[in-house]
């Protein structure tokens, strides 16, 4: 699953939708954005705002494994960096 796809250029995330801060590796929730610079500011678990680009973002949303077919979510194992897509808890592998 590209980035492109999970966010389109002109959509961004619902306020308070849970998100996943794909460099820090660490979950946050949506505040808002700003479509015209492609900020969305999110709050962290430990109380910290910031605004982060949207390329950097995913959902924090139960997906499938496209290996093994189990559910997987960002927050469990983490993303791949390259890939952006979640690491399997199960059998540790992304779309790479």
């Amino acid at each position: 699953m590209l980035l492109a796809e999970v966010f389109p250029m002109d959509i961004f995330p619902n306020f308070k939708q849970p998100l996943f801060h794909v460099p820090s590796q660490r979950p946050c929730i949506s505040l808002g954005g700003c479509l015209t610079s492609k900020l969305v500011t999110a709050k962290f678990n430990n109380g910290m705002v910031l605004s982060i680009r949207l390329a950097e973002l995913i959902p924090n949303e139960l997906t499938n494994c496209a290996h093994c077919g189990n559910p997987v979510k960002p927050d469990q194992k983490g993303v791949c960096k390259k890939c952006r897509t979640p690491l399997c808890p199960s059998c540790g592998k992304c779309n790479c």
